[in-house]
């Protein structure tokens, strides 16, 4: 029998959060430099409240929030691309309930854009591999791209112009988040 409380887990810690990260908003002026990591992280957890509960109104909270960070967010700074990610997947999970394909096709964008900016490879890599599994899953012909940008990633995590000890530590990595099953 599906246990609710298993779902939702420790969802007054959850609300504590938000209540919290909503504060630090309040409370941090609009051109501060810390502001897009905190709409982010006010993102991730409305994220998060709307996978336990299923709100639509969370998911909603989710994206305007991510929005607002990307848009904050200076441009070339590393943390672009795990912005959009995130953005992505609000995008992604909206989609899964309102089956808009605006949703559907703005998370695809969203993903491409980071797997296509400066940032970490391995963020970009996994922005890369959501562009290409949503591509091919809606009949999209920009799937080959998007996996011709996985590829070129990987081989950039396990080039050779890295030493044999970065290269098994990339590879390790990869196999460890079993990103091979998800694509």
């Amino acid at each position: 029998m599906f246990n609710h409380n298993e779902r939702i887990g420790n969802f007054p810690d959850t609300l504590e959060a938000i209540t919290l990260i909503q504060r630090s908003v309040q409370l941090t002026p609009s051109a501060h430099a810390d502001m897009s990591g905190r709409l982010n992280g006010l993102g991730n957890v409305f994220l998060r409240r709307f996978e336990h509960t299923g709100d639509v109104s969370d998911v909603s909270r989710a994206i305007s929030a991510h929005q607002q960070a990307v848009q904050l967010i200076p441009s070339g700074h590393p943390g672009v691309s795990g912005y959009l990610n995130n953005l992505g997947s609000s995008f992604q999970h909206r989609f899964k309930c309102s089956r808009d394909p605006a949703d559907i096709h703005t998370a695809i964008s969203t993903f491409r854009r980071s797997a296509m900016t400066f940032g970490p490879l391995s963020t970009r890599l996994e922005a890369a591999q959501e562009w290409a599994k949503l591509s091919m899953t809606h009949f999209l012909p920009q799937s080959l791209t998007a996996y011709a940008i996985v590829i070129d990633l990987i081989s950039q995590i396990t080039g050779m112009d890295r030493t044999i000890q970065q290269r098994h530590i990339g590879i390790l990595a990869l196999s460890k988040e079993r990103r091979w099953d998800r694509m």
